[in-house]
């Protein structure tokens, strides 16, 4: 629609910066969908708690709860979430690329798997495993950054 009727988007390729809308659109939409949802469900349940009722009691404003306390508390299973569609992500570029006609690391792949070239393939989920590694990594220590309680119940050393 957007590319062949309305001419507004290249269909293929990754020339300009107007060619990676729709694929940055097709990758991320299921991503906003579920933390979309995950963060209305996780904020819903954080709000009943007694410590958000005891912060509205002690005569907090309304932005101040819902900034400081509940959002707060919300994120966790939020941040879980998104470092795993970082893995979703990585797995559903494959896919993209090869819609897109881009020239990309699952583009690449699939010619290796196709081409039985194994020190290409190892290679490549060498570098998925080390970016979902990495992803996973920051997002254990961002836990500590959201919950501080956290931190000091899990006992982490500062020099």
């Amino acid at each position: 629609l957007f590319s062949v009727r309305l001419g507004w988007l290249p269909s293929s390729g990754l020339d300009n910066i107007k060619a990676a809308i729709m694929p940055l659109i097709c990758l991320s939409v299921a991503g906003w969908t579920v933390t979309s949802r995950l963060t209305r469900a996780s904020m819903l349940d954080v709000v009943t708690q007694d410590y958000i009722r005891t912060a509205r009691a002690k005569g907090l404003s309304e932005a101040a709860v819902n900034g400081k306390h509940a959002l707060r508390n919300a994120l966790l299973p939020v941040v879980t979430s998104v470092g795993l569609l970082v893995g979703q992500s990585v797995g559903g570029s494959v896919v993209i690329e090869i819609l897109f006609g881009i020239n990309g690391i699952g583009k690449m792949m699939v010619d290796a798997v196709r081409q039985q070239d194994v020190p290409t393939i190892m290679g490549g989920v060498l570098i998925a495993a080390v970016v979902i590694a990495v992803v996973n990594l920051i997002t254990d220590l961002s836990y500590a950054v959201i919950d501080p309680r956290l931190e000091s119940m899990y006992g982490t050393a500062r020099a």
